[in-house]
């Protein structure tokens, strides 16, 4: 077989790899972080205003199976296991309500601390990138998620006065203005899997000559 030969058959081979990787699910095991952007709104006999909260957490994702995903979603004092549901290109977690650990805001000339009880909630996203030529157990590797915005209403304040917690009402809210989530290790480019590729296969060929 001449090295015209060898090439066509490579880039057969890879393509018939790319379209059954398309066909199948995504692979998301490994680690990510996880960027948010969000803002508590509250209404209460105290205070009113908004706080925001941001910023961006390493997390470590697994997938039992094809249509499973989990990880820890922590958005400020928000924070639970996510159990993510696959289904085409959208993941979907119904997170059940909780009340979050103490957390501070600002008050006055100091700050005051706050607890939130929230109701379940619903978190989407949509799988923005995946390498098809680099398969995962499941499919191709996912390695960038783009959350859809959504609304927490209905959340339920108290602070801790006087060594007491003091219900403030639930005239409040949490709007996630966006979130998102990006493989922390890096994607091999097409190139280099083809040219990784086609060593393999010519050294397999001369081992077997």
């Amino acid at each position: 077989m001449n090295e015209r030969k060898i090439v066509k058959k490579l880039a057969l081979t890879t393509l018939i790899v790319a379209s059954a990787c398309l066909s199948q699910a995504f692979s998301f095991a490994g680690d990510w972080d996880f960027t948010y952007d969000a803002t508590l709104n509250y209404n209460t006999s105290l205070a009113s205003g908004s706080e925001a909260i941001a910023g961006t957490n390493p997390i470590v994702v697994t997938q039992p199976n094809a249509t499973s995903v989990l990880f820890d979603v922590n958005i400020g004092a928000f924070a639970g296991t996510g159990d993510f549901v696959l289904s085409g290109t959208t993941l979907t977690d119904v997170n059940g309500g909780q009340t979050t650990d103490p957390f501070d805001v600002p008050f006055g000339t100091g700050s005051i601390t706050l607890r939130a009880t929230y109701p379940t909630w619903t978190l989407t996203g949509e799988v923005t990138g995946s390498q098809a030529t680099f398969p995962g157990p499941f499919g191709p590797r996912a390695y960038q998620v783009t959350g859809n915005p959504v609304t927490i209403n209905n959340v339920q304040l108290e602070a801790l006065l006087f060594g007491n917690w003091v219900n403030l009402g639930s005239n409040n809210n949490v709007v996630i203005n966006s979130w998102s989530l990006n493989r922390a290790e890096a994607v091999p480019e097409p190139a280099t899997l083809a040219i990784l590729a086609g060593a393999a296969a010519i050294v397999a060929r001369r081992r077997k000559s």
